[in-house]
């Protein structure tokens, strides 16, 4: 089996729409490094207001990548409809309650690379209105097999991040591989 390069991207986009030119620069940086296979994470996603694409998708078009796998959970922060001068979020407030924003995960390849991916379901938490949490799946390459968790954590709170992320990781326990990778942020 060949060797093959691994890229992970993680961004937390802020509840913000990410104008083209930022996907693009974003793409030029990855595409320096010609992974062979790109994983990505991003928190707090919008998809772009034309094309209602999500990142893995814009990456993936400006690549010239196969998207092999992708999920997807909706995520309710900054969501206070008060006003900011009483410390509610405003009119982003709204926006975000009616358009949730999505805590996104992506595998693109590169044409050519033979891989396939064995997904299982994110282990939110309903209390939290599946705010925080991640998604977890199993790359396969060949006779290889690598263990994905992307995620949204507790950006507040370094002992809650932990807590969370030994969750995660437990929920994703029963799926033994060879190699893990953990990638995400709050």
């Amino acid at each position: 089996m060949p060797d093959y390069r691994i890229s992970a991207l993680t961004w937390n986009m802020g509840n913000e729409q990410v104008h083209g030119s930022s996907i693009q620069q974003l793409s030029d940086e990855v595409g320096k490094e010609d992974p062979d296979i790109i994983l990505i994470s991003a928190q707090e996603a919008k998809e772009s207001r034309q094309r209602f694409e999500n990142l893995s998708e814009r990456i993936a078009k400006r690549q010239g990548y196969q998207l092999l796998h992708q999920t997807s959970f909706r995520v309710f922060t900054k969501v206070s409809p008060l006003p900011q001068f009483l410390g509610g979020d405003g009119l982003n407030g709204v926006s975000n309650l009616l358009k949730p924003s999505r805590t996104h995960f992506g595998v693109l390849i590169k044409p050519g690379v033979q891989a396939s991916i064995s997904y299982y379901p994110a282990p939110g938490k309903k209390k939290d209105g599946i705010n925080k949490g991640g998604q977890y799946a199993v790359l396969k390459l060949g006779s290889k097999e690598i263990g994905i968790i992307g995620a949204h954590l507790d950006s507040n709170s370094p002992e809650k991040r932990q807590r969370e992320a030994k969750q995660l990781i437990k929920a994703a326990g029963g799926k033994k591989t060879r190699y893990d990778y953990f990638y995400g942020r709050p």
